[in-house]
């Protein structure tokens, strides 16, 4: 939801603490008037960013996810939305959500976070501590401006001045690229993409699976239009290919490159819309979008999440087939969602669809 003129918030599902479900989508009341610009959700939570720079949060107040839930949960169970304290004054221009956590950027890049602390996910150097209520960030360079956030299951990454990756949180399958495993890291560390530090490649975007990471950059040299890197859990073909013996480390995912050549396509150098994505994440796979509108898909297929008629994992990309202009798009656990443009005039969902 990044269209202005967006006004009416609608939510459906498992909406309670009590586990009912609404099979329709109901309308969200309460928001004061503005319209929504964007909106996250996570496991049992959902965030709803307003044109004004206000947060408000829904869903079930369990692990300290805020102390706002707690006020906006009703007798009956259901949850209506609150509006998140302020951030140190700041105006929030993007939001995102974890699985039991919150995030929320300014508009001068500065990051807040809470939830609960497990695996250190918060980012805040106070162990695995929970946090009801927003706090910034620290462990980003003082004058770095984060442009986008990422989210894992227990791990986050940030595109921090459009060169800068920075990763926290969950680490034991090497989801943070730090060249080893452990259990996790209590504040956001660099990393390099490449082992030359003098290797300053420009990021488009970056995503996070439940264990896995990946990254678009600029090529770099002549011949390739823009190259993708991944690591994390190796399995399922999550990572596209790579030496699984090097999995905790960034690697370059030739395959990617060998697909592009192959069928003379290009990763798309930016969305249509800006907080729209290139590349998402769902559980173990993974979508890149072309400039043609099309979809490179790679990882477990066992759902259908590929899109590609078969239920096999694959390590090479495939293009999706029947879907091309895509606008924006997202991935759940193990299926996804595109819109195309109106020339298009179709919505595909693929995926588990049980």
């Amino acid at each position: 939801m990044t269209d202005s003129s967006i006004s009416t918030v609608y939510a459906w599902g498992c909406l309670n603490r009590r586990g009912a479900a609404q099979t329709y989508p109901l309308q969200m009341h309460g928001l004061s008037g503005e319209n929504a610009m964007s909106c996250a959700a996570g496991t049992d939570h959902s965030l709803v960013l307003l044109s004004c720079g206000a947060v408000w949060v829904c869903g079930q107040a369990d692990d300290c996810r805020s102390d706002v839930l707690r006020q906006g949960t009703s007798d009956s169970g259901m949850t209506f939305p609150m509006q998140q304290a302020k951030f140190d004054g700041a105006r929030i221009s993007s939001v995102a959500a974890g699985d039991s956590t919150s995030y929320a950027i300014s508009h001068c890049g500065k990051v807040y976070s809470w939830g609960q602390g497990r695996y250190a996910v918060l980012g805040h150097n106070d162990g695995e501590q929970n946090h009801i209520m927003p706090a910034r960030i620290r462990g980003f360079p003082e004058d770095s401006i984060v442009r986008r956030i990422t989210c894992g299951r227990w791990h986050c990454a940030a595109l921090v001045d459009r060169h800068q990756v920075f990763l926290w949180g969950r680490n034991h399958c090497g989801q943070l690229g730090l060249g080893f495993l452990s259990r996790a890291c209590v504040t956001p560390v660099k990393i390099l993409l490449e082992p030359d530090e003098d290797c300053l490649l420009s990021v488009r975007d970056l995503a996070a699976g439940e264990a896995h990471t990946v990254v678009i950059a600029e090529a770099g040299h002549a011949g390739l239009d823009a190259r993708a890197y991944s690591w994390g859990d190796p399995n399922d073909s999550r990572l596209g290919g790579v030496d699984v013996r090097l999995h905790h480390s960034p690697q370059l995912v030739k395959t990617i490159n060998h697909t592009l050549e192959r069928l003379r396509l290009n990763i798309a150098k930016e969305a249509q819309q800006p907080k729209n994505s290139i590349v998402s994440c769902g559980i173990a796979h993974t979508l890149v979008l072309t400039t043609t509108g099309q979809f490179l898909a790679w990882g477990c297929g066992k759902y259908g999440q590929l899109g590609y008629g078969d239920l096999w994992d694959r390590e090479e990309p495939v293009v999706v087939p029947g879907v091309h202009s895509v606008l924006t798009f997202a991935t759940g656990n193990r299926h996804n969602i595109a819109a195309a443009c109106r020339a298009f005039q179709r919505i595909d969902g693929l995926g588990y669809a049980k």
